[in-house]
Formats: C-alpha cells, sequence, structure tokens
C-alpha cells in the first residue's frame, strides 16, 4: 500500500492504488527484453578518452527518447492519475517530459566508470555509454537534490512524478524523499545537508536564516506505485546493489496556467524563501565535466 502524504505539508503526493500493476511490469518485461541492457552497453575506457561527450547524451523528446516506442496511455489516461494531479495542479495540466530512467547494478559498471563517478553529487553515467543507448537516462545513485535543477529563472510550476514498473527493494536504488523540504524555495546544487541519525534525518541549511532538520523516507514499492512532489523537495537515490536494472517512468508535469489558485499554487505562496534560481547548480563546469566530490547520501549506510 502506497504511504499517504499531504502536498501542502509534505510536498508529495501518492497516486495510490490507481495504476494497473499487471501493465506495468508487462511494460518493464517488454523494455528490459527489447533494450538488452547489460554490462556490454558501456564504452571502452579507450573509446571514452578518445572523445569524451559528457553534454547532450540523455534523452531528447521526440528525437532520442525510448519511452516513445511505447504505449503508457494505461498510466497518463488513468482516472486515477489524472484525479490526483488535477488536485494538485488543476484540470488543465501538462505532461511536459517522460523518460525512462535507468538504475544499473553496481556489478555492472566498468571499474574505470565508477573511478569516474566515486563520490560525485551527480553520477549520470549516460557519457560512458554507447550512444544508441542514450535513448534513457542512467543513474548511479544522485545526491539529494531539487529538481529545479535542470530549471533556470522558472517559477516551480511543475511537479515531477515517478512511477515503478516492478518491485524496488531497498538494494534496487529506490528514491529517498525529505517531505517538508520544499519549504525553502529553491537553492543551489548541492545543497547544504548534514546526515543524521544514520540516514534517517538530515539537518538542511538554506541559508543562514533558514535551517531546520527533516526526517527522510526512501520509497521501496511494488509495480505501479507512484509519487508526484513539488520540485523544491529533496531526492535522490543511492547505489544500486540489486541484481536486476531498476527501469521507472519520470515525468515532468506543469501546473494549469490558466488557473492561479491550484493547491500548487497555494503551496508556493506559502514557501518561506523564492522558488526560482537564475543559477541552479555549481557541481558541474561549463563542458560538463564534475567539479564536486560532495554526496551526502552516499555516506550512509543504506540501513533503516
Amino acid at each position: 500500500m502506497a504511504t499517504t502524504y499531504s502536498f501542502t505539508e509534505d510536498g508529495i503526493a501518492s497516486l495510490g492504488d490507481s495504476l494497473d500493476a499487471k501493465r506495468c511490469r508487462a511494460l518493464y518485461e517488454r523494455v528490459i527484453l527489447d533494450r538488452g541492457f547489460s554490462p556490454e552497453i558501456f564504452l571502452s575506457e579507450e573509446r571514452y578518452r578518445a572523445n569524451p561527450v559528457r553534454r547532450h547524451v540523455n534523452p531528447i523528446q521526440g528525437q532520442r527518447n525510448l519511452i516513445e516506442n511505447y504505449d503508457a496511455a494505461f498510466i497518463e489516461e488513468n482516472p486515477g492519475f489524472a484525479t490526483a494531479l488535477s488536485n494538485v495542479l488543476g484540470s488543465g495540466y501538462k505532461i511536459e517530459r517522460r523518460k525512462f530512467v535507468v538504475s544499473l547494478p553496481e556489478a555492472w559498471v566498468p571499474d574505470w566508470v565508477r573511478t569516474e563517478v566515486d563520490g560525485v553529487s551527480s553520477a549520470n553515467i549516460n557519457p560512458y555509454v554507447h550512444p544508441e543507448f542514450r535513448d534513457v537516462t542512467y543513474m548511479q545513485g544522485i545526491d539529494y537534490h531539487q529538481d529545479m535543477i535542470d530549471f533556470r529563472d522558472r517559477e516551480p510550476d511543475f511537479v515531477t512524478c515517478y512511477i515503478y514498473l516492478h518491485t524496488v527493494g531497498e538494494g534496487d536504488s529506490p528514491i529517498h524523499l525529505v517531505p517538508g523540504s520544499h519549504k525553502f524555495g529553491a537553492t543551489v546544487f548541492p545543497h547544504d545537508l548534514e546526515i543524521l541519525e544514520g540516514g534517517s534525518r538530515l539537518r538542511y541549511r538554506a541559508d543562514e536564516k533558514h535551517v531546520e532538520e527533516f526526517s527522510t523516507h526512501r520509497v521501496t514499492g511494488e509495480a505501479g506505485d507512484g509519487y508526484f512532489w513539488h520540485s523544491c523537495v529533496l531526492h535522490g537515490t543511492q547505489l544500486h546493489t540489486g541484481n536486476v536494472p531498476r527501469v521507472s517512468i519520470r515525468y515532468i508535469i506543469q501546473k494549469d496556467l490558466a488557473d492561479s489558485d491550484t493547491l500548487i499554487d497555494q503551496t508556493n505562496r506559502e514557501l518561506d524563501r523564492s522558488g526560482m534560481l537564475a543559477k541552479t547548480r555549481v557541481d558541474v563546469d561549463e563542458k560538463g565535466a564534475f567539479q564536486s566530490t560532495t554526496n551526502v547520501i552516499a555516506s550512509y549506510a543504506d540501513e533503516d
């Protein structure tokens, strides 16, 4: 049973039991069969070094995006999905982006790639796979971040929705959410965080006047479990210690722009700080090379 949240208080909401678990599992199995994920998707170190490319290696809507080969109408036209989103974003909400996010077993990742991304804040490993496999986003753990990271000079007028297509246990790189962390608005990544109580809590410092402790929630679940969250909610993942890839669907969904009094509008008016940033991150340089070796979520053991 999916966890219940309050969007206003937590910045998070659940899709409940609305999605068809059997169809989600079937989609997962088709993607796994069709895509042929394996350790062979990685470039050799020699080929990568000969032409390192870090920019424009993620899925592109309408051009290089594996999810567009599949019919996701059973999710997007599901009444429960639509109702949950309408309650927060208004009935005229718009699905802005969709893609598969894949977490590969750590054992599949070549040693040289592990060395490259060890301890970095945002371990996107798309640069290290063959170009024909870059139609999904691969993550090898990512530190706590906000999804405002991808949107400079934008109001927090959207949510991120994650849907599990199969059982995701503690070793399968589940999403870690920080309920209530949206209240401080947008802050630059990497964020000023301190892990407490073995990872069950953290201290978040947005600025000198905004410092607070928050609980963390590791979201394990079953096929069809889905959550969506405010763009300023902190979330991240740890390394994938399981044996099979985790394939989830990630949506960016914009509010009804014709309605200025949706629940997300009301929530935004209560933010303690601004929800918009001219600069969202300092962990990579202009060429996409890693600059930060801080990874708070990777610093604590994967335990309850």
